[in-house]
This record gives structure tokens, sequence and C-alpha cells, in this order.
């Protein structure tokens, strides 16, 4: 299913973004070459079942090769990226806060790595990520709360380092503000946690050019909102 690009208003707040309901987003937006980049998105959570999703709930985004066999497909040809994976590739639960604005969380922090698929194999960090991980935070009618994700990606000969932070509290955070701290050399917004550098060996000659933002939300119930990405060559 293709995501649906529509506008959502909330405490006054109109936004307009991609509305994730099992499906990926799959765009180049990096040149063939690069040393160092970051990728980023900042989300919310929208249509709240009132429960947390179902087992085998999958968020995940990175950059893949080319524009087919990424996150979401049967046989990703050559994916990096940070999800809610175990260090095994198995899937880690998440779990939903109390009160329902408290978001979704990656239930056991300790166990979700960075990862990379290539035909289809996965292969984790060196180590994980640490914890604790939001994946986003619940709207409602009477407040528009969003959130951050961010992985700074360093080309290495064979390891590739990756980086990556969230913003954990539950408000509105703008693009505006969005845009500013993923352009710094270390985003450092409200309330956010960064986990441990990680490293994976990466070989874009052999599987494939990495150059392509990839997302992937395989939940009907509920829908994720993606108000932004960003994208971004940084000096290395």
């Amino acid at each position: 299913m293709s995501a649906l690009i529509e506008d959502y208003t909330f405490a006054s707040v109109t936004e307009i973004g991609a509305e994730i309901s099992n499906s990926q987003i799959i765009r180049k937006l990096l040149p063939a070459t690069w040393s160092k980049a970051r990728v980023a998105v900042r989300l919310s959570v929208l249509q709240d079942s009132g429960a947390a999703p179902t087992s085998g709930a999958v968020f995940a985004f990175g950059l893949c090769s080319g524009s087919t066999a990424c996150l979401g497909d049967a046989t990703p040809a050559h994916v990096v990226g940070f999800g809610n994976y175990t260090g095994a590739g198995a899937v880690q639960a998440l779990t939903r806060g109390v009160g329902g604005t408290n978001g979704f969380s990656f239930s056991t922090g300790a166990n979700v790595f960075a990862f990379k698929f290539v035909n289809g194999v996965f292969t984790a960090s060196s180590a994980h990520q640490g914890t604790p991980i939001t994946t986003g935070v619940i709207s409602a009618p009477a407040a528009f709360y969003t959130c951050f994700h961010w992985l700074t990606i360093t080309k290495g000969s064979p390891n590739w380092t990756f980086s990556h932070g969230n913003v954990t509290n539950f408000t509105f955070n703008s693009a505006a503000t969005f845009i500013a701290e993923m352009e710094s050399a270390t985003p450092a917004p409200v309330n956010h946690v960064t986990q441990a550098d990680v490293t994976i060996p990466v070989n874009e000659g052999t599987d494939g050019t990495l150059d392509h933002f990839n997302l992937w939300w395989n939940r009907s119930a509920p829908t994720v909102f993606v108000h932004d990405v960003a994208v971004i060559k940084l000096l290395a």
C-alpha cells in the first residue's frame, strides 16, 4: 500500500505529511558519492487503536540501494538503518505508554540494533543502541505531539559508524526546530537521547550504492504520520 499524502489539524496546528499505513517511503535524496550523512524523520502516531501494535510490528528507516527491494519488500537487496530489530534479526515488541499520550516504545531497548540487509540476509551492528527509545508519540484532538529520529552514518573501510538519536518529550516539535537541529553538527533538541556509536561492515561496491531514503511501518493500526524527512550530506 502507498503512503497517503494529506493534512491534519490538531490543536489549531495544520500540517501536511504522509500517513503510513502498512506501507513504505522510498526517495532518492543523496548523491552517489558521500562520506557522511544524516537521515532523519519527524513523526507522530495517528488513529490510535487504544492498544500496543500487534506482534510483528516493524518501524525502521535508513538508506537503501535503488527504489526496489528495500525495507518493506520481501527480500531487501541492500539496506542499512535503524529499527526495532534484535541482534538476531527478530522483531522487538512495541509497547504503548500508559494514558495514551506516552507513545510507543521498544520494550527492551538494550536489544535494539542498527542493521543491514544484503539480499535478504540480516546483520546486526556491533552492539545494541541503548534504551529508552520512543518510536512515536500519540496525537489527540486536544494536542499535536511529534518526535524526531535521526541516524548519522559515517562511511569507513569496511566498518561504517551509526549514531542514533531521538526526542522523547510529548509535545509539538516544529518543522523549523527539526530542520535547524538536523543541520547542526551535533543535534541536541530539548529532551533528546542519543545512543552509543555502533559499527557494521558495509560494501557498496559489491552490494549497491546507498542513496535512497527508506522508511517502513507495517501496521494499519495505528497509522504513523510522517511530517518531515531530512537527508543531509555532512562534512566528514
